[in-house]
């Protein structure tokens, strides 16, 4: 299989956060990193609602969830593709 015209060049964050200045992580917190792929534009929308965000062109895409716990040491990744990796 082979995988073409994909894109993943930009992430979209909603959350814009600088060096030392925003929402500090802090131990048992947990957050979503959700990356979109999509198999045209690169470049995205968010619609009026504030939360659908589409690519330009419209053009089929999806978002992945990565959910991760913060530690005190290493930030551990909660999620796993493991089950859609042994069934592909």
């Amino acid at each position: 299989m082979e995988l073409v015209n994909f894109s993943m060049k930009n992430l979209l964050c909603l959350i814009k956060v600088k060096k030392n200045n925003g929402p500090k992580l802090i131990k048992n917190m947990t957050i979503a990193i959700e990356p979109m792929v999509s198999m045209g534009s690169e470049h995205v929308l968010v619609q009026n609602n504030g939360w659908t965000a589409v690519t330009v062109d419209f053009s089929p895409s999806a978002h992945y969830e990565h959910t991760v716990l913060i530690t005190d040491d290493e930030p551990q990744i909660l999620t796993t593709f493991k089950y859609i990796e042994e069934n592909l």
